[in-house]
């Protein structure tokens, strides 16, 4: 870690804040004026993440906290909506805006939860750089190939835009002595959202214990009695939302569903690790439309990972340089736990059904070990360029394999939708050559 050590002036939390804000916001204002104000865009962002909102602002505005008749067949408001918008701070914004605006704020907020992501991850990667400029590659976190899946998945970005700030109160704890923090973001992230908060307890063991390798993280019992303290008095914050989704998710036949035997070590879908270690060489694929690796299973999986402009040229040459350091250890470990169905699964309570809904949190890694990368003027990146090369060349050829349909050999047929995979690829080379 490096401390009081400035370069170039004030702190960039607003210029962090206001470049992923308005990146998005720019993004979307073509859609928005095709659809005369409004987002659009398809599957549960229309049919789920838009009526959700309406309807819990219909609700609170009528003061009707209790059971609410307009779910389902009648449900409890709290437990039906925890995993979605009612802990979220940035859905009660829209509470506050005139009724008629909270649709046409969608994509406003959405942009907002961008803007703090980067904010977040810039004031966590500060931490671990000398030149503040390159702590804004909190962006690259901010519209990581995660991210960009995920705006279908439009209350996902809640947790995410939070996150950093978990890991932030654990170092200030450790490090410097500021108590209370972290048992406030950890009540906070239980309150957003109680799923992520289960795969956020999972990583900040790992990050823990794997930190305190490092002389930086000055580490004793005494602190860790101390933050252990923390983390209950945080959860107990949690508690009023926490217990009654529990009590409601034990009626659910999905929490009982597990991997056993050949399924704990392989993954029956042999797509499964194409498709992620694709996903961090590539821009993502389109949700429910996996492309190169077609396959019928983990379409919402939220698989994604890619880095806009460097992918993976920052993280594999730090890595490289690297080898002992707790960044480096930690995305190793992370990348067993996401190549091995049984560990894969220890982010969602053992749950059978596969989900990569956890990799925002090892993406916040790679975004500072590539902010490390940037600010080593000696850094040799040439090795990890020839790396990413070979990839993207070995999905071109991939893409070109022949198929057999229709009782003959055709190809280009390999890509589900060759116009845009070959975009995709398109892209990433530029971007590589650009980089």
């Amino acid at each position: 870690m490096y401390k009081n050590v400035s370069r170039y002036g004030r702190e960039k939390y607003l210029m962090a804040f206001l470049l992923g804000f308005s990146a998005l916001m720019v993004s979307f204002i073509p859609v928005m004026i095709a659809e005369k104000g409004y987002f659009i865009y398809y599957g549960d962002y229309n049919a789920q993440q838009i009526p959700f909102y309406n309807l819990l602002n219909d609700a609170i505005r009528n003061r009707q906290f209790g059971w609410n008749w307009f779910t389902d067949l009648g449900s409890d408001l709290l437990t039906s909506y925890s995993f979605y918008l009612i802990g979220s701070p940035f859905f009660w914004l829209t509470v506050i805006l005139p009724r008629s605006l909270v649709t046409l704020s969608m994509p406003v907020i959405l942009s907002i939860k961008h803007g703090v992501a980067a904010m977040t991850a810039y004031a966590y990667i500060r931490r671990f750089v000398r030149n503040k400029n390159m702590a804004v590659a909190g962006l690259l976190y901010a519209f990581s190939g995660f991210q960009i899946f995920n705006i279908f998945f439009n209350h996902f970005q809640d947790v995410t835009a939070l996150f950093p700030l978990m890991l932030i109160a654990m170092e200030e704890n450790v490090n410097n002595g500021r108590k209370g923090w972290f048992a406030l973001t950890v009540a906070l992230m239980a309150i957003v959202n109680y799923y992520f908060f289960a795969g956020q307890c999972i990583f900040l063991i790992m990050y823990y214990f794997i930190r305190s390798l490092s002389d930086d993280f000055r580490l004793t019992q005494k602190k860790f009695m101390g933050l252990a303290l923390e983390a209950v008095t945080g959860v107990m914050i949690s508690g009023f939302v926490i217990l009654p989704s529990a009590m409601l998710l034990m009626g659910n036949y999905r929490i009982g569903e597990h991997v056993y035997g050949q399924d704990m070590i392989m993954y029956s879908d042999s797509t499964v690790i194409p498709r992620v270690i694709q996903s961090f060489f590539m821009p993502v694929d389109v949700p429910a439309r996996p492309n190169l690796f077609n396959s019928d299973y983990e379409k919402w999986a939220s698989i994604g990972g890619y880095f806009p402009l460097f992918s993976m040229l920052g993280v594999i040459t730090f890595m490289r340089t690297n080898k002992k350091h707790w960044a480096t250890r930690l995305s190793l470990l992370c990348i067993i736990f996401a190549f091995i169905p049984i560990l894969n699964s220890f982010f969602q309570l053992g749950n059978g059904y596969y989900y990569a809904r956890w990799f925002y949190m090892p993406i916040l890694i790679f975004a500072m070990m590539t902010a490390r990368t940037l600010d080593d003027e000696n850094a040799d990146v040439v090795p990890a360029i020839k790396i990413n090369a070979v990839f993207l060349a070995a999905y071109g050829i991939i893409a070109c394999l022949p198929s057999w349909i229709d009782d003959e050999v055709k190809y280009f047929k390999f890509a589900n939708d060759n116009l845009y995979f070959f975009l995709c690829l398109g892209v990433a080379i530029a971007s590589l050559v650009a980089a």
